[in-house]
């Protein structure tokens, strides 16, 4: 220590020496401190280790002897160990010791400070709410830690409906459904993750209602939270933050509008549903259509109007036919007729003479209704004019012979 190069060089004189010592004994003194620093720290470095070690056997042993499962105690003892090695580095009582010691004014600002995430990063409650009310939120907000592939809420849990901040650590989004194969067991499927700086949980937050999917974290994770409950009941004190609140949670509920949220669906990204109701992936009804459409009854048809013909062929047809049946039926037995028609006349005649003058009319009439039907049928079809024309000149020449009878 007191050479200098390779131990050749060495002090002359009194005063060399003298500062040679000095120096070796400064260096010895310097050198003993170091070594026993770094003994020191391996020291507690082992004591620690030797400390959790027998915490672990301590845990290990009640569990062997309780027979917990082995998935279990896995779970366990990661969630132990990253929880005394984060207490290593992180002493949450003298912290806030510490922080109490501080003026009101640096006090808010450190916390608004150390509370960023939430309460500026993240626009809930930035761009939501008032600014009065957000150093109360600093107060209300809570830290959780989770270890891996731990379930921190299941799909429809509505225990206390906290919204979750994650500070540190990974999580999935996982949606539950029922697999056809397996009947009565429910699968999942790992939809989106998430990572520090992002938020979960705010729609049960907002409306109350349970939850809609399943968060599983797939490390260990550091997470803030806010209570429902405790917000509410912060935003009594805040009329018109209040009624903010109210207005964003009626808006979900009743319009499904999630804009005010940032949430979207995680398939076609619109901001009026979310992935459980996408109308693309999911059979989703228009249930105001169908109930309108059951609500009202069969459609009426108004009938439009129509002018139809006075005159069809089908039924001309058939007048033809009987009138020409009727015709060979006075041929055929026209002197029956003729003795009937003078018998019944002149019976009539002699009892009541003025049936007589009643029949005129009648006849007469008749004979006019002959007249005009002779004129239809003639312009109706020149085909058959020659058949109509002796039709009506043996039905004028049988009425003739009756009006004569009478008279």
């Amino acid at each position: 220590m007191i050479t200098v190069g390779y131990g050749d060089i060495n002090p002359q004189n009194n005063i060399e020496i003298v500062i040679c010592s000095i120096a070796m004994m400064i260096a010895c003194g310097v050198f003993a401190y170091a070594v026993n620093s770094v003994g020191t720290i391996f020291q507690e470095f082992f004591a620690f280790e030797k400390e959790l070690k027998y915490n672990m056997n301590v845990i290990n042993t009640f569990m062997a002897n309780k027979k917990i499962s082995r998935k279990l105690q896995e779970q366990i003892q990661q969630y132990l160990d990253y929880y005394w090695r984060e207490q290593l580095t992180k002493n949450s009582d003298l912290e806030q010791k510490i922080i109490n010691q501080l003026s009101d004014n640096l006090k808010e600002q450190l916390l608004m400070e150390a509370n960023k995430q939430i309460l500026i990063n993240t626009p809930i409650f930035k761009t939501n709410f008032s600014e009065n009310i957000i150093p109360r939120i600093i107060p209300l907000i809570k830290e959780l830690h989770y270890t891996p592939n731990e379930k921190i809420f299941d799909h429809s849990d509505i225990i206390d409906n906290q919204i979750y901040f994650i500070e540190k650590g990974k999580v999935e989004i996982c949606i539950n459904y029922r697999n056809p194969c397996l009947r009565k067991e429910k699968a999942q499927t790992k939809m989106y993750q998430l990572t520090s700086g992002d938020n979960f949980g705010e729609l049960g937050f907002f409306t109350g209602l349970g939850r809609n999917f399943t968060i599983i974290t797939q490390s260990f994770c550091s997470l803030l939270t806010i209570k429902r409950a405790d917000f509410i009941q912060l935003l009594q004190e805040f009329p018109e933050d209040y009624e903010k609140f109210c207005y964003i949670r009626d808006m979900i509920l009743y319009q499904n509008d999630y804009q005010k949220l940032g949430l979207k669906c995680f398939c076609c990204l619109k901001q009026n549903h979310l992935i459980d109701q996408c109308p693309i992936i999911h059979y989703i009804p228009n249930k105001f259509k169908t109930i309108y459409n059951e609500s009202i009854g069969a459609p009426q048809f108004h009938r439009q109007k129509c002018v139809r013909k006075n005159n069809k062929a089908q039924h001309k047809n058939k007048t033809r036919t009987i009138q020409d049946d009727a015709l060979n039926f006075v041929d055929d037995y026209e002197d029956i007729i003729d003795l009937y028609i003078k018998q019944n006349i002149n019976y009539d005649s002699d009892n009541d003479e003025e049936q007589s003058d009643d029949k005129l009319p009648y006849l007469t009439n008749e004979k006019e209704n002959l007249q005009e039907k002779k004129v239809k049928n003639t312009v109706y079809s020149g085909k058959k004019q020659n058949k109509n024309e002796i039709y009506n000149k043996k039905l004028t020449n049988y009425y003739f012979k009756l009006i004569k009878v009478v008279f």
